[in-house]
């Protein structure tokens, strides 16, 4: 049974449980899913497990967890949140075996230290993968970090102007499926 070894409180048995049934009349892709992958930021302090949530375990957060979803549903198109902050080894074992698995920088692009952010795009990028990257900003109560996650990502001295625009839109337009029509639109303003 697909999941036999996650924890019903995990991120990724939830996507599975959603994905699954979706899947099973019909092959075609029906939705792009995102994931989740691991609680950072005000929200979710160090030591949530002892603070707030006694049940989450950072094990549960794991990006792997979602590949046999990925195996049975090749059209689906995942991306995770956080870029799978701070598995940056099995996120790039997720980005390597699946390319339809794109990962976003919301949060992790204002919440943790700059040259942490700085370390963990950069194996990202180094891995080959600045053009399965997105910019993202997860945010509803601070608009003033939008401004910080775009600073953080600018002042970046191993991206390139092309790879800072694939990161900011490119990406994205491409993940989402935006015609040509949508994307001069939004290149006109």
């Amino acid at each position: 049974m697909m999941f036999q070894h996650m924890n019903k409180n995990s991120a990724c048995f939830f996507v599975l449980m959603i994905v699954s049934p979706l899947y099973a009349q019909d092959r075609q892709p029906i939705i792009d899913m995102h994931l989740h992958a691991y609680p950072v930021g005000h929200f979710w302090p160090p030591g949530a497990t002892y603070n707030c949530c006694p049940e989450f375990r950072a094990a549960h957060a794991n990006s792997l967890l979602i590949e046999k979803a990925l195996a049975r549903h090749p059209d689906l198109r995942v991306y995770i949140m956080h870029a799978g902050y701070p598995f940056i080894d099995e996120t790039i074992a997720l980005l390597h075996a699946h390319p339809q698995v794109y990962a976003d920088l919301a949060v992790i692009n204002w919440v943790i230290p700059r040259d942490e952010f700085h370390f963990y795009l950069k194996r990202l990028v180094q891995a080959g993968f600045h053009d399965r990257l997105m910019f993202g900003s997860d945010q509803m109560f601070w608009p003033e970090t939008i401004e910080t996650g775009i600073e953080n990502i600018k002042t970046t001295e191993f991206l390139t102007g092309d790879q800072k625009r694939d990161i900011f839109y490119n990406n994205a337009a491409w993940f989402l499926r935006l015609s040509e029509e949508v994307i001069a639109r939004h290149h006109d303003h």
